[in-house]
């Protein structure tokens, strides 16, 4: 039953890619990789510097940050029997250059606008939402990014109002319904 593909989770920031990937690894034994680590990884090799994935985009601009992110993917995409949490952007840098992830079941997780909204702006208010009105910057670059996240979604989970630990019973059950693991 299933394939050994790469489970990818997407999803905008705040939807718990990163927590709810991590506990969906160590239930499934499956080794967990995050793409923005992976583009930090690079970039400390190739650059000799270590810089965060924001501090990255901010001093060297999109086109390297989605060039490092590309780079990221690919070979987070390579082999198979892996969890990975696709960073925020990563879908809409694929989508946009055309790049298809056969080797991936993607899971999106998703959450009512005011909750994600709630839980990014408890960690502050990041670079790219503007200071004047962030409630609008975040809920214009959400709804470019859903259809996009909708689009590659092989499974959908809202997690508004369910722990990570739920999240991750209902990622499981999904997949088993779909004969994916």
């Amino acid at each position: 039953m299933g394939d050994n593909r790469q489970i990818a989770i997407i999803g905008f920031k705040g939807c718990g890619k990163s927590t709810v990937g991590k506990m969906l690894a160590k239930k499934l034994g499956r080794q967990f990789q995050d793409t923005d680590d992976i583009l930090e990884e690079l970039y400390l090799a190739k650059n000799g510097e270590k810089l965060g994935f924001r501090e990255i985009y901010v001093r060297h601009g999109r086109g390297v940050f989605e060039n490092l992110e590309i780079e990221a993917l690919n070979k987070a995409l390579e082999g198979e029997d892996k969890v990975i949490s696709f960073g925020g952007g990563a879908l809409m840098t694929m989508d946009s250059r055309g790049i298809e992830a056969q080797n991936a079941i993607m899971v999106y997780l998703t959450a009512e606008s005011g909750v994600l909204f709630d839980r990014i702006i408890a960690l502050g208010i990041p670079a790219f939402f503007t200071t004047t009105d962030p409630r609008d910057s975040f809920e214009q670059l959400l709804e470019k990014r859903r259809p996009i996240y909708e689009r590659y979604a092989n499974i959908t989970i809202d997690n508004s109002y369910i722990s990570p630990e739920q999240t991750v019973d209902e990622v499981i059950e999904a997949l088993k319904e779909k004969s994916l693991i």
